[in-house]
């Protein structure tokens, strides 16, 4: 499995970058010293060769947590960037000040699936560039959810867990009133579980947007979608979910 997500990585990929930001820094105001920071940050990356679009959002419910997704070409084009010392060693220590904590940055292979359409590029080419445009345009609720996997899963085991999935999100989610997309992937590297005993494992990756929070809500205390928890027991260690509102790069440029 390790090869074949590899090998993925030679296609389009959309880096997840998670940032903690310290009490009172207002990245949402240009005019604000975090806000320019975080302004900066934006036009740096987005004039990088292999960079294909930029969306970032606010967790609803913490004012001080911010998450970026950005769409590149391949793997290597966001390597180089990261391992530009001339480009990343100011852009940090600008970061820094208004930064808790150094920011968790992982890889996702979105896949086209039946609401993302088919780019005809083979398994979900291109369907980084439409998830995360779809993420930010179509809706103004996200929910982000990974999958820890058990680190002992099989490939028949992901694949399964796959098909499961792909059911679900055909026969209840995309039916549910409110739900605009569903997205998914498998994040290229393993993570670490917040459970110790469990130590690094595979990712699988979904998101889904929704018209509301309230219509959110609806599927997620609904019998369906307990009984579908239920049955990721045998694969999944634990899951995070967590809900964003979503703009573009553009959007905060448009702030001033």
């Amino acid at each position: 499995m390790d090869k074949i997500l590899a090998s993925r990585a030679s296609g389009f990929v959309t880096e997840r970058a998670i940032i903690f930001l310290v009490p009172d820094a207002n990245i949402e105001d240009p005019s604000h010293p975090a806000g320019k920071v975080f302004k900066n940050l934006l036009h740096v990356v987005e004039v990088r060769p292999g960079f294909l679009g930029g969306h970032w959002a606010m967790r609803i419910g913490s004012e001080n947590e911010v998450q970026q997704l950005v769409d590149w070409d391949c793997m290597q084009s966001y390597e180089n960037v990261i391992n530009d010392n001339e480009l990343m060693e100011p852009l940090m220590r600008e970061l820094l000040p208004i930064m808790r904590a150094d920011p968790p940055i992982y890889h996702i292979y979105y896949q086209s699936g039946p609401s993302l359409p088919s780019t005809g590029g083979g398994d979900g080419k291109a369907a980084a560039v439409i998830a995360s445009s779809f993420l930010s345009k179509k809706a103004p609720i996200t929910e982000l959810t990974e999958l820890y996997l058990v680190p002992s899963i099989s490939l028949e085991e992901m694949s399964k867990l796959e098909v499961m999935w792909h059911k679900y999100a055909d026969e209840i989610v995309q039916k549910a009133d409110g739900c605009v997309f569903v997205a998914q992937g498998w994040v290229l590297e393993e993570l670490e579980s917040s459970k110790e005993e469990v130590g690094k494992t595979k990712v699988f990756h979904i998101a889904v947007g929704w018209e509301s929070a309230d219509k959110q809500t609806l599927l997620n205390e609904s019998e369906a979608e307990k009984e579908f928890q239920k049955k990721l027991e045998k694969y999944v260690v634990h899951f995070e979910s967590s809900s964003f509102k979503w703009y573009s790069n553009a959007e905060l440029h448009n702030m001033d």
